[in-house]
């Protein structure tokens, strides 16, 4: 991500519906006047994520995971993405602050490498992970697994780590 992200060609350099590729990461290069792009270079060219075969990693978005940086807005972006698509969005390993709810929506699906070695640290006081309306259809169903979700010290006693809202037939697996 960020090779991408300090990236200085612009868009004399680059076409739009380009795709590049960094490291297993996908994205293609949107339009100069959309406003609707994921990530943007330091030579302004918009540019929106691809999924991969795990779904939309949440580091393609700019998430760190090293537990000093404020990962809310990339995960969220990642998650605003897949939202409504029946989509996967994929945690690797990391320990990722949040200093706001992660909000989830509908037909969307949370995996992480596994809950032990993927933790949102919630350094806020409202709830770590909220997801709601999810529905299955068929054999396809929501999921969300491989997480574990920890208060830093001035938040232990505030919110929930989990909130799962109007969940149907939802799979939930190695939540911590």
């Amino acid at each position: 991500f960020a090779d991408l992200m300090n990236d200085s060609r612009t868009y004399g350099q680059l076409q739009t519906g380009q795709i590049i590729r960094v490291g297993p990461q996908e994205y293609e290069v949107a339009l100069a006047v959309v406003e609707d792009h994921h990530v943007i270079n330091q030579g302004g060219v918009k540019f929106y994520v691809l999924p991969s075969d795990r779904g939309f990693n949440i580091k393609a978005f700019g998430a760190v995971g090293d537990e000093v940086s404020d990962d809310t807005s990339a995960i969220q972006m990642a998650y605003t993405v897949a939202s409504g698509s029946a989509k996967l969005v994929y945690w690797p390993t990391g320990r990722y602050r949040t200093t706001a709810t992660i909000y989830v929506g509908p037909l969307v699906s949370t995996d992480g490498d596994n809950a032990s070695g993927v933790t949102i640290l919630k350094d806020h006081d409202g709830d770590g992970f909220v997801q709601s309306s999810s529905v299955s259809f068929g054999t396809n169903k929501s999921f969300a697994k491989n997480i574990a979700v920890l208060a830093t010290e001035d938040f232990i006693n505030t919110g929930w780590g989990f909130r799962f809202i109007n969940c149907v037939d939802m799979e939930l697996d190695n939540l911590l």
